[in-house]
């Protein structure tokens, strides 16, 4: 996400995203997944100012997982699996894949563009 958003544009929809303070977009919950993933002392990991925290919380299918206070961790689709950290959602098919396909199609072109440039 972070090389497509430098070398083209931010992958930015915003389907099914959990929005939050910091994540606005997929590219956001993409970061915010991956910082509360490799730090173990990240507020990402949070569910709520209480430091109430969560980590890798996987959901297969659609499911209501728990609700605390405002915030609902669940899921809406059937054939997809989802993964939580604190507040934070991300749907294998609907974003991470996604994400990951629309990338492709944007950098392909960049750096067909610069093989050419370096072995020419």
């Amino acid at each position: 996400m972070y090389k497509t958003e430098k070398y083209v544009r931010k992958i930015n929809f915003e389907d099914d995203i959990m929005k939050n303070e910091y994540v606005n977009d997929v590219s956001d919950a993409i970061k915010a997944v991956r910082d509360a993933c490799c730090h173990i002392d990240s507020f990402k990991r949070n569910f709520d100012e209480n430091k109430n925290r969560g980590s890798f919380i996987v959901a297969y299918g659609k499911c209501n997982l728990m609700k605390i206070g405002d915030l609902e961790l669940k899921t809406d689709y059937e054939d997809d699996i989802a993964v939580f950290y604190g507040k934070n959602r991300l749907y294998f098919k609907r974003h991470i894949i996604r994400a990951f396909n629309e990338a492709v199609q944007l950098i392909t072109p960049i750096m067909e563009n610069e093989k050419k440039r370096l072995y020419t």
